[in-house]
């Protein structure tokens, strides 16, 4: 299985529904893990209940040193800070061993 990681709020969701769409014209086994940067996009992929993708809370991501960051960075960012700690995250609490990191507006043709 193939594990990807990508994080936006509702500015971009259609942008990551485009990236996931194109995984699944391209691989037949994947997770996209998304960090939600506000409710609306969380809420919304939990609705959808997507096969392949694995929504998680902002605030479940955020550690003490993000946090720490946070204070001293504009939300655009704050937002670039955290795409580096999103495959820690998931090494570190989803046991996950191989991921790659995708921006948001991503689309795979091939």
């Amino acid at each position: 299985m193939q594990n990807f990681v990508t994080l936006f709020n509702k500015n971009y969701l259609i942008r990551g529904l485009l990236l996931y769409d194109s995984l699944r014209k391209n691989l037949k086994n994947f997770k996209l893990y998304i960090i939600t940067f506000d409710n609306f996009t969380y809420d919304f992929l939990v609705k959808k209940n997507y096969k392949e993708i694995v929504p998680i809370k902002l605030e479940h991501f955020e550690d003490k040193d993000l946090l720490k960051a946070k204070k001293n960075r504009n939300p655009t960012e704050y937002f670039w800070t955290c795409s580096g700690s999103t495959i820690l995250y998931l090494f570190k609490k989803k046991n996950i061993v191989y991921c790659i990191y995708l921006d948001a507006d991503i689309y795979f043709f091939a």
